[in-house]
């Protein structure tokens, strides 16, 4: 039978053969992808896992081979397309350590295309390795293959289409049976590499965690929330200790910042004072500033960052809440605000679509969004007006605001460092055998520390910051401690250097209280919401979220990041505390996935 079906597909051997070096070639840059995120495949001993798991993307990748009869220049163009995915993917994994949050910004092209500044920058001369190999099978195809290539009938191209398609499901369902076998769950399978994304398209293939990422949207999520869990997430609720600090009520208006990739390593460095003005309030007796804030954003990075500040939310473990689960009711912020008749208002100099900031912000129960499309774009940097001019132009505006107010600043100018700083005058003296993109970042946070202190002058004109409580927090950290581990090593936390890690500042400026301090403190991102709870005097508000204040008497020692690695000093904690806090991931998830808020609003 072999022999009848060899001798039937002979004379399209070219074809075959063809087919063949293309799929060689897509194999070889796949792996070559998986390096340039730091994610090798391992020694061969224990590599035929994601091989395989390569080979079947491979074949998903090439079904258009078959659906072509004469006209293989398209199928070029389609392979130089796969090309600039992995290009893309590569040089945002430089910028922000992951892969392209697939249905946050391929779902989005509008979104995809404010991309192009930052990570363009970040492309170097080996990523042109990809076009490379599909440019030299395009000379092969010219010079060789145009007119050797002989397509069968469109049934038998059908026919052959078949064979790699069963081997790839094939492939792919070994994963569900080895789950199986394991006694583990489909989603644990996958989740056990999906805490770091990029590691899990080294191991399944990019096209394996779009259709994992697929079907958890559209299949998984859309199941109701079932008794079991619903008890679970009670049950978390329960076990969290009173943090009710029962003050009379704040009348200040608050202010807060959310300031794009700010570290706290910069504010650290002695050779030269990067960040003048923080350091100035910093310093400050009444003010509060705690350094070593863990950040504990996922694929959605600034969008995560806002969820958390307004929300007390961790972030859904695929994809982003500012995209696939904003159509939902979120306890908020600006909702426990409103109780006492606070009005509330985003800016940013950005557009109202980046990061589906129009929807959020009504998802928040924030009244009004003043972004780029209302202001004068007098100053571009990067991906929106200036933080400077945004500033100018919008605290006079406040003015009219009825007091008392919460206004939510997004600051947006430290975002594409490298190319908006790169040839940015250098007032600080930086050492010129740094990167260009270390200089660039340090000289992006000192132009962000000047549009800050620009902003507590123009408060302070306009009468406005003697009665406003100010707090000054990072959406996500700039620069990975390996990054710049060689250059200030000193700036970084004996935390920092261990686990490898980035810690990000908070500072809080009028503000009555005084948190409770512990040595070497480590809090996470997600105490920042019930800290600015307890600011506010918000105790009777329904929802304290899952982290804890600075200001309670459980003040949080240590945190948990994304790849539930527990950071700061746990010796005189107790195991189930610091369990809780790990569960706080899965709990938060379930909340915003299965819209456990919908439920119980319905309930009442």
């Amino acid at each position: 039978m072999l022999s009848e079906i060899f001798t039937k597909y002979s004379k399209y051997k070219n074809y075959l053969l063809a087919y063949c070096v293309i799929a060689c070639s897509l194999m070889i840059k796949l792996i070559y992808f998986y390096k340039q995120i730091e994610s090798p495949i391992p020694p061969l001993a224990q590599a035929r896992g994601p091989l395989l798991y390569t080979l079947s993307n491979v074949f998903i990748f090439l079904l258009p081979f078959f659906l072509i009869k004469k006209r293989y220049s398209f199928l070029l163009l389609y392979l130089f397309f796969i090309d600039l995915i992995l290009i893309a993917n590569a040089a945002y994994y430089r910028y922000y350590a992951n892969v392209i949050p697939i249905f946050s910004y391929y779902s989005n092209l509008r979104e995809l295309w404010t991309l192009k500044g930052e990570v363009g920058t970040y492309i170097i001369w080996k990523d042109l390795f990809h076009i490379s190999l599909t440019g030299i099978l395009t000379l092969a195809y010219f010079l060789w293959g145009k007119k050797r290539i002989k397509s069968p009938r469109r049934k038998k191209r059908i026919l052959l289409s078949l064979f790699p398609l069963l081997i790839a499901l094939i492939l792919f369902s070994s994963g569900v049976l080895v789950a199986t076998l394991n006694n583990q769950s489909i989603s644990d399978f996958f989740y056990e590499r999906n805490h770091k994304q990029h590691k899990f398209v080294s191991y399944f293939g990019p096209i394996s965690l779009w259709i994992y990422q697929l079907s958890k949207q559209l299949y998984t999520d859309k199941k109701p929330l079932t008794e079991k869990e619903y008890q679970e997430i009670d049950k978390f609720i329960l076990q969290r200790k009173s943090e009710h600090t029962l003050r009379s009520p704040s009348n200040k208006n608050l202010i807060v910042i959310i300031v794009e990739s700010l570290s706290t390593w910069p504010t650290q460095i002695k050779e030269t004072e990067i960040t003048p003005f923080l350091n100035k309030i910093s310093k400050q007796p009444d003010n509060i500033y705690i350094p070593n804030t863990l950040p504990q954003t996922l694929h959605g990075r600034s969008a995560d960052g806002q969820l958390m500040i307004n929300t007390g939310l961790l972030p859904v473990r695929e994809n982003s809440v500012a995209y696939w689960h904003a159509a939902q009711y979120f306890p908020s912020l600006a909702e426990a605000l409103k109780q006492r008749n606070y009005y509330s208002a985003t800016i940013m100099g950005n557009e109202k679509f980046s990061w589906n900031q129009k929807t959020m912000n009504i998802a928040y129960h924030i009244d009004t969004l003043i972004s780029r499309e209302n202001l004068i774009p007098d100053e571009i940097i990067g991906i929106g007006i200036s933080d400077k001019s945004v500033f100018k132009q919008t605290i006079p505006i406040l003015k009219k605001f009825k007091e008392p107010f919460y206004v939510q600043f997004i600051t947006t100018s430290s975002h594409n460092y490298l190319s908006d700083f790169e040839n940015y005058p250098d007032s600080m003296n930086l050492d010129e055998k740094l990167p260009k993109d270390v200089q660039g970042y340090l000289k992006a946070i000192n132009y962000t520390d000047d549009a800050i202190r620009l902003c507590f002058e123009l408060l302070q004109e306009n009468d406005l910051l003697k009665n406003t409580c100010v707090v000054i927090a990072s959406d996500h950290e700039g620069m990975t401690s390996d990054k710049i581990k060689d250059f200030y090593p000193g700036c970084l936390s004996p935390y920092e250097q261990e686990n490898n890690t980035t810690f990000i500042p908070l500072y809080v400026v009028n503000v009555d209280l005084k948190p409770r301090r512990h040595e070497g403190q480590v809090i996470g991102q997600i105490d920042i919401y019930p800290s600015i709870l307890d600011i506010m005097s918000l105790d009777s508000y329904k929802w304290r979220g899952v982290g804890t204040s600075v200001f309670s008497e459980h003040s949080p020692q240590f945190a948990v990041d994304k790849t539930l690695q527990v950071i700061g000093k746990t010796d005189s904690i107790p195991g189930n505390e610091i369990e809780h806090k790990i569960e706080a991931w899965s709990i938060s998830d379930l909340i915003i996935r299965k819209k456990y808020f919908e439920y119980i609003k319905q309930a009442q």
